[in-house]
């Protein structure tokens, strides 16, 4: 058993790990911030990601983390172990509960009424 940490760590509700890669991704939530630790638990890299996040998921083949939150959905690429580059920050109208479906190629997101729009459902397809 081991305890991984960092400063600055904050309401953390969304965890993934990537076997391969041998990382573990702890999204925490006020403020956005992704932590990506090894399995020595030592904090390898640390940026910022949407706030009030929910959800998160990891696609080994595609090499993406898909974090979404209040503020929309952050597409990360996994260019390296360590190495991280955001490729898109896309609008969700305030959803934060996502789901992925690695063998569709899609993310489903759940969006609240607001006053200007009835909840819905987005889809996302992704691409390579």
């Amino acid at each position: 058993v081991k305890t991984f940490t960092a400063d600055g760590m904050n309401r953390n509700t969304s965890l993934v790990a990537d076997p391969k890669s041998k990382r573990v991704f702890v999204a925490g939530r006020a403020p956005g911030i992704l932590y990506v630790f090894n399995e020595d638990g030592e904090l390898v890299t640390k940026m910022s990601i949407i706030d009030v996040n929910d959800d998160m998921h990891f696609d080994p083949i595609m090499k993406r983390l898909y974090i979404s939150g209040s503020q929309g959905l952050n597409v990360i690429h996994q260019d390296t172990a360590d190495t991280y580059t955001v490729m898109a920050d896309i609008p969700t109208n305030g959803g934060k509960t996502s789901t992925y479906v690695p063998s569709v190629h899609q993310l489903y997101a759940i969006h609240p009424k607001t006053s200007t729009d009835g909840s819905g459902l987005l889809v996302f397809r992704v691409n390579n």
